[in-house]
């Protein structure tokens, strides 16, 4: 039974002239719209119904398509021709699509998968930059706090040239300042920062960044609870345990380990009987020659 039910599920795909799919043409630009065709063809005199499955999408690792399903019901003979339209628009991304048709019988034992390709041109690319806010002139090193008084140098980086960038600054009061981006400003309010940035140019998709930053009163002082206060003196409660940076431990300072301290107490433990024992048998035995004088 598993044999012949194997069999039924890898039935033959359906032949072209049942199925097929075509689009208008192979090149597209921004405004156009791509049409595709669908035909499905019942070739039986029994009533039939397909599960369709329609993607468009571009030729790019990684990109997912959400796909469109719709359930197609044939009489005998009968043919359907059912059209998709997928509009390209200057933000598109170019480069090669894929119109993916997939259709699966109600019972999910016939399975035939067509596809068309076509190229999409024109759009506008992507445009990549990074915003820098940083303490130094040149900004390699991005901050989000900074102290007040202190210079903020704002910048950014991307590998194309000749970008129009608008910069704004809103400051913590909630007052605005355009910048000119490199920029330097002095950081006199204490709060959040917030900055926006718009990069654009011709034949590129223009794009806004925010970056947030805080400005505080003065640098935070972590101050340590521990007796140990790392002033190379060895001085208030401080010792050799718990500030030995402060107090070095002398030769003559001997750390005992706990493995150590049993040992030894064992071994005085152990003296104390056998002397013990010893003053017994002396007093034992002078007891006995008093006893013996005696008689």
């Amino acid at each position: 039974m598993f044999l012949l039910a194997l069999d039924f599920v890898i039935a033959e795909q359906l032949p072209e002239e049942d199925f097929n799919i075509k689009i208008d043409k192979s090149v597209y630009n921004p405004g156009d719209e791509v049409t595709g065709t669908i035909m499905i063809h019942n070739p039986t005199n029994e009533n039939v119904e397909w599960i369709l499955e329609k993607y468009f999408y571009p030729n790019k690792p990684l990109f997912e398509e959400e796909p469109f399903f719709n359930r197609i019901n044939l009489k005998p003979y009968e043919t359907k021709i059912i059209e998709y339209t997928y509009p390209i628009g200057e933000n598109s991304i170019s480069g090669e699509y894929i119109f993916e048709v997939t259709i699966t019988s109600a019972n999910l034992f016939e399975r035939t998968r067509r596809e068309k390709r076509f190229q999409v041109i024109g759009t506008k690319k992507t445009l990549l930059i990074s915003l820098k806010v940083c303490k130094e002139v040149g900004c390699r090193y991005n901050e989000k706090m900074f102290i007040q008084n202190q210079d903020i140098n704002i910048d950014y980086v991307s590998e194309v040239q000749g970008i129009s960038i608008t910069a704004v600054l809103t400051f913590p009061d909630k007052s605005t300042k355009q910048l000119t981006l490199p920029s330097s400003i002095k950081a006199d309010q204490i709060g959040t920062y917030e900055l926006e940035v718009t990069a654009s140019k011709e034949g590129y998709k223009t794009i806004s960044k925010q970056e947030q930053f805080a400005v505080i009163e003065e640098e935070v002082v972590v101050i340590s609870t521990s007796e140990c206060n790392g002033n190379d003196v060895c001085d208030n409660n401080e010792n050799s345990q718990n500030c030995p940076q402060d107090c070095p431990q002398t030769i003559s300072q001997e750390v005992i380990s706990p493995e150590k301290s049993s040992v030894e107490q064992i071994e005085k433990t152990k003296t104390a009987l056998y002397s013990l024992f010893f003053v017994v048998i002396v007093l034992g035995v002078i007891l006995l020659v008093h006893h013996s004088k005696k008689r």
